[in-house]
């Protein structure tokens, strides 16, 4: 068994690092073989070096321009990460510090779950002071489907509508199925497309149990009094990006997308 795990960084080598170190220590304990292949976005040379005293042999890093954000660096690691064979795919956002046991708990999962179904899996995560901070969701309204509440942790594995792509194992053969990392977003949404696309092809889109790991939530909410401000930050690339926000509505949102689609811009000119 193989897993191929694809990253993107930015400027963030000692995050990457921990990241790196928490990687090797899971997969050893699993006694599970794995690649790494990361999409490099920084500006300097420090996460090449970061990775490369890391002294684990098997990653893969690769440059991309500077401009690249968090969607579009991993479909770029997809696309090399699919070049070489594996069994399963790893999404992993750079600043995860996996648990030591939490490949083997992801694997073990996969394993029973796909005796009977098709599925992705998603893992909750926790800050470092123990809330949660990612992992899945369920859709709150059967007339909007991408309005979502949070999932997770739980005791046992869920069925969700979305997950988070911070953390998401998927075998290579289901991941050819849903046509591999999406394109046409920059940063958001592209894990939200992903599944989605599993649930209108039956493929289950589950969460583990417990927590596999830390990463702090990291999404920055700005209080602005001008309208014009407000949906500059609704526009944003870290919330509903114009070309994003229309193409996931569009995709997923029923037959109120239009709705959907501009209910965020005029929420922020209201205030």
């Amino acid at each position: 068994m193989k897993v191929n795990v694809i990253m993107t960084t930015f400027n963030r080598p000692g995050k990457t690092s921990a990241c790196l170190q928490s990687i090797s220590r899971s997969f050893q304990e699993a006694d599970i073989s794995f690649e790494v292949f990361i999409a490099d976005a920084s500006t300097n040379s420090l996460t090449r070096e970061a990775v490369e005293s890391s002294q684990l042999g098997n990653i893969e890093l690769f440059s991309v321009p500077a401009s690249v954000h968090w969607a579009e660096g991993m479909r770029f690691a997809w696309q090399r990460a699919s070049e070489k064979p594996a069994d399963f795919l790893l999404w992993l956002n750079d600043d995860v510090v996996l648990d030591v046991h939490a490949i083997k708990r992801l694997s073990e999962v996969h394993s029973k779950e796909a005796r009977s179904k098709r599925l992705i899996l998603g893992g909750s995560l926790r800050s470092e002071v123990g809330g949660a901070t990612y992992g899945g969701f369920r859709s709150k309204s059967r007339w909007n489907p991408l309005a979502l509440r949070r999932v997770g942790p739980c005791a046992d594995v869920v069925e969700c509508d979305a997950l988070n792509g911070n953390i998401v194992l998927v075998d290579t053969a289901t991941d050819r199925m849903l046509g591999g990392f999406p394109t046409g977003y920059k940063h958001a949404m592209a894990d939200l497309d992903y599944s989605f696309r599993a649930r209108s092809r039956s493929v289950a889109v589950l969460l583990a149990p417990g927590t596999m790991g830390i990463c702090d939530f990291n999404r920055e909410v700005e209080a602005c009094k001008s309208a014009s401000k407000r949906l500059k930050v609704a526009m944003s690339e870290k919330n509903q990006p114009l070309a994003s926000w229309f193409r996931l509505t569009r995709r997923h949102g029923g037959l109120l997308w239009p709705l959907i689609f501009l209910s965020p811009y005029v929420r922020a000119l209201r205030g």
